[in-house]
């Protein structure tokens, strides 16, 4: 879901995942705001609503829970993830089975503030991201971090991390080299989202880099036999 991350000219949605358990009782993962296209969804027994501050029903978008086990929990549960929409005035989302309400999430009503104060170059491709953060509600921050080489492709370097201090150290060893190379964090409350881009910095391009996997090292052959050859480049 936060490949789909973006701001355009689409409306607001909400990315939501989490589990729905077998006993009823359900685990949220922190969502994300932006803008984009609701996922067009199969409907269920369950459903979100976004509710307005007098409780007025914005939107009503319901699914179905596809139950599986885990085998190393014994525990069966359904996990999802999808896009809503997210209207304007929202105050809360409400989880429901039916009418019986799992969970709500309320929305806070100012957005995080971010700041990313400094890349530094640790040397043998190694770098350090250095940020601040602040919520004038004191809710707690979840942090995802990307790497692009051209500010178009984004790789993910942290993930849905709430650590602290605001620091975080990388290597570029694997990824591809530019002098206009930017940091983007993705930052939520729970709800209200906000991307920070870093300014450029450079990373130094890499040679390419080819591998044979086949045939093996120290391979005899007949004469007339068929030889696969298979490898890659990168």
């Amino acid at each position: 879901l936060l490949n789909k991350l973006g701001v355009g000219t689409d409306p607001r949605v909400l990315a939501i995942s989490g589990l729905i358990y077998e006993n009823g009782e359900v685990e949220l993962l922190p969502f994300y705001s932006f803008d984009g296209v609701p996922d067009s969804l199969t409907p269920g027994n369950y459903r979100f609503e976004c509710l307005s501050a007098v409780n007025d029903v914005l939107c009503n978008v319901g699914f179905e829970a596809y139950y599986i086990l885990d085998p190393t929990t014994g525990e069966t549960a359904s996990p999802f993830a999808f896009t809503i929409p997210y209207p304007e005035g929202t105050a809360k989302i409400v989880l429901k089975h039916y009418d019986s309400i799992l969970k709500e999430v309320l929305v806070s009503p100012n957005i995080p503030v971010v700041l990313i104060n400094s890349i530094i170059v640790l040397g043998d491709g190694k770098y350090e991201i250095n940020w601040t953060a602040n919520d004038a509600d004191n809710d707690i921050l979840t942090y995802s971090i990307f790497y692009s080489h051209n500010g178009v492709d984004w790789l993910p370097l942290v993930l849905s991390s709430t650590s602290t201090p605001f620091s975080y150290t990388f290597n570029t060893a694997n990824l591809p080299g530019e002098n206009n190379s930017v940091i983007k964090i993705v930052t939520t409350d729970g709800v209200n989202t906000v991307e920070t881009i870093s300014d450029p910095f450079s990373v130094a391009n890499k040679p390419p880099s080819v591998s044979i996997s086949k045939p093996l090292d120290s391979s005899i052959f007949t004469e007339g036999s068929e030889i696969t050859l298979e490898g890659w480049a990168h």
